[in-house]
């Protein structure tokens, strides 16, 4: 049976990730700008294809979907589902106050350009962090208790029951990131391209 509290659970301590980061960015706007301004006007130009809104929805879709593998494949790492989750709320923050020191810009247009799609895509990249985060936590308490019997010596190590653990989460998280975050994606992928895109006046 899916634990499915218990990912939710890790997918708001995910949340709270994104917020903290999303309050970095925002706090060092000013000694960013230089750096964040380029990459996101290439990354514009590379994934919104104006002639195209079925191009824009594929790249939009394929982009998410690569740092959602990455959010659940590197999960065993730990820290790296935590710095990408980060980095992404940095990135928000960082808009928002550029939006805030822009009239032209403005907190209205922003929130015009996240609100619709973002209710679909951030779940899908917290619950895409949660279940890798939790493979990884499988794999390090295996890898801490090997630690443990080889330092004191002792000869009992249930690798088997933590062999279990780890192959249950494997499949649970399988199971959730083809039925929840791959569909999420491609909705919020859909979403942004013909909803949110239309109300930014880009088509």
């Amino acid at each position: 049976m899916i634990e499915c509290r218990d990912i939710l659970k890790t997918a708001f301590f995910f949340a709270l990730v994104f917020i903290f980061g999303a309050l970095i960015g925002f706090l060092k706007y000013h000694s960013t700008i230089d750096l964040i301004m380029p990459v996101f006007e290439e990354m514009k130009n590379q994934i919104f294809n104006p002639g195209s809104p079925l191009e824009t929805a594929y790249n939009i879709f394929m982009n998410n979907l690569t740092v959602s593998l990455i959010l659940y494949l590197t999960g065993v790492s730990l820290i790296l589902p935590l710095l990408v989750v980060g980095s992404n709320g940095f990135i928000l923050g960082f808009f928002t106050r550029h939006s805030l020191e822009h009239e032209d810009v403005g907190l209205w247009f922003l929130f015009k350009g996240l609100i619709a799609h973002s209710i679909f895509e951030l779940p899908a990249l917290f619950i895409a962090a949660a279940i890798g985060y939790r493979m990884g936590v499988v794999f390090f308490s295996m890898i801490l208790e090997v630690l443990i019997c080889l330092i004191t010596q002792k000869n009992q190590i249930n690798l088997q029951e933590h062999k279990k653990k780890f192959i249950k989460q494997v499949k649970e998280g399988y199971f959730v990131y083809i039925t929840v975050v791959v569909p999420l994606l491609l909705f919020a992928a859909l979403i942004e391209t013909y909803v949110t895109a239309w109300l930014l006046g880009i088509y």
